[in-house]
């Protein structure tokens, strides 16, 4: 029996086919790799079966195989690059929820600690010489007492305002209000807290002296518009308010001629308990536009800002006139 016949013979016999390229596998393990292996399959497959033209197509092979591997590394880049993005992200949101924390404690430590003070101050007094104060010097320490929780309820209301998120819908109760008389409401509220001696030039436009309004949100808008322009505008003697009716939409603009917001403010003026960078002299929760312009966005309403430095600030809200309220005993 000749080799040949021998060698087959004891291949068949133990079961074992022929070895061939033709059985060569890889372990392929994400798209990338599948091309690769099977550019290394067809390498092999050509060189045992036609020489020629693995010899011909060499150089086009070769340069299949570097194409692919660029395409393994660039996908591999990419995902290490999202990943890095992922995380640099996540760490600058934690750096300004660290930062959010820091504004919020320290806020509330002044906005709330001084009017804290002055009702420990009224109720003493009131406790210790109530008996020989007359009438009118008892009602002086009472409102003192009663506006200084209107204050801090007022704070409370902001902070509720601007944190919104689930389970915390606003219910809206709209009413129809004689808009000079919120107004007058409202802005002797704030004059009184803020100890001012401004002047309010107010101007409602024709057509515009009754409105549908939500009036909660309202004078939360119309409060913190006021309140800031009285603030910031510590050596003026006026602050114009006009209200009127545009397309179905109820708008306020307040003006005021005081210290203005910086260029580089301007982008964060809407952000809680941001403050712009020439007010550190002045006491302020940084809410108070962030404020209105989140009661205005649940009354599907818009905020723009205009200011100057040194020449005052411009605010407009638009916001959408709520639906005549039901009569009592009228079906829906």
């Amino acid at each position: 029996m000749s080799n040949k016949t021998r060698h087959v013979g004891v291949e068949r016999r133990s079961g074992v086919p022929p070895r061939s390229p033709l059985r060569f596998a890889l372990p392929l393990l994400a798209p990338f790799t599948v091309g690769l292996g099977a550019v290394v399959w067809l390498a092999i497959h050509l060189l045992h079966h036609h020489p020629v033209i693995f010899d011909l197509g060499l150089t086009a092979i070769i340069a299949v195989a570097i194409l692919v591997m660029a395409g393994i590394y660039l996908r591999q880049a990419q995902q290490v690059a999202e990943q890095q993005r992922r995380l640099s992200a996540r760490l600058e949101r934690e750096q300004e929820l660290g930062n959010l924390k820091t504004r919020f404690v320290s806020m509330i430590s002044h906005e709330i600690r001084t009017p804290l003070t002055t009702i420990y101050a009224a109720s003493d007094l009131l406790k210790l010489y109530g008996a020989q104060m007359s009438e009118e010097e008892r009602m002086v320490e009472i409102e003192a007492i009663q506006s200084e929780v209107r204050a801090i309820t007022g704070l409370m209301d902001d902070v509720l305002t601007i944190d919104d998120g689930p389970g915390r819908a606003p219910r809206l109760k709209f009413e129809k209000v004689n808009l000079a008389t919120v107004a007058r409401e409202v802005w002797n509220r704030c004059r009184v807290v803020q100890q001012a001696r401004h002047s309010l030039d107010l101007m409602i436009a024709p057509g515009a002296e009754e409105a549908v309004v939500e009036t909660t949100k309202f004078r939360q808008i119309l409060d913190n518009l006021l309140s800031n322009a009285i603030k910031y505008s510590p050596d003026a003697d006026i602050v114009r308010l006009e209200l009127g009716r545009e397309q179905g939409n109820l708008t306020i603009k307040v003006i005021d001629h005081g210290i203005g917001i910086p260029v580089e403010d301007r982008q964060r003026v809407f952000e809680a308990f941001h403050r712009g960078g020439n007010v550190e002299a002045i006491s302020g929760s940084g809410l108070g536009l962030a404020v209105v312009q989140r009661a205005a966005a649940q009354l599907g309403g818009t905020v723009e800002l205009r200011s100057e430095i040194g020449k005052g600030t411009e605010v407009d809200v638009r916001v959408a006139e709520g639906p005549a309220p039901r009569e009592e005993g009228v079906p829906v």
